[in-house]
């Protein structure tokens, strides 16, 4: 067992799942987006350093994953595409899935937040059914602010 520095940030990784598919399916799903993540920030020598370390901190001392309903491809594309156009100092590891086996349909779309991210969010995200929403009017306020 490793000893994690106080001073290290906790966080959550966030994956939304198509709504389609079965709960045993969208905890495959969440699982390749933990594949992806891993993949592009952590294996991959050009990825951004601070990603790379939000990514390690949710690996070694976070390890909590919320799955959340996603909707549909569409949705789950324009999600995407959302986080793809975030500012680079926003330093949020996120990544996908696409499921050859499923028309190549996005299935899952996650990101990593830290736990000061989740500690001023936290009563506004009371009711699970309202994290997907506040999640994204609030990354927005912080694009637009940048």
């Amino acid at each position: 067992m490793s000893v994690v520095p106080a001073e290290e940030k906790m966080s959550k990784l966030y994956v939304w799942v198509n709504s389609k598919l079965s709960s045993l399916q969208k905890g495959l799903q969440s699982a390749h987006v933990v594949h992806e993540l891993v993949a592009e920030y952590l294996l991959d020598p050009d990825a951004g350093q601070p990603e790379r370390e939000e990514l390690t901190n949710w690996v070694r001392r976070g390890k909590i994953v919320v799955v959340l309903e996603g909707g549909s491809h569409g949705e789950l594309s324009e999600m995407v595409d959302f986080f793809g156009e975030m500012p680079e100092d926003d330093d949020y590891p996120f990544g996908y899935f696409i499921e050859d086996d499923l028309n190549e349909a996005i299935t899952a779309v996650g990101i990593v937040l830290d736990a000061e991210w989740d500690r001023e969010n936290r009563d506004e995200l009371a009711n699970l059914n309202e994290w997907e929403t506040v999640l994204l009017a609030k990354l927005t306020r912080s694009r637009e602010a940048a």
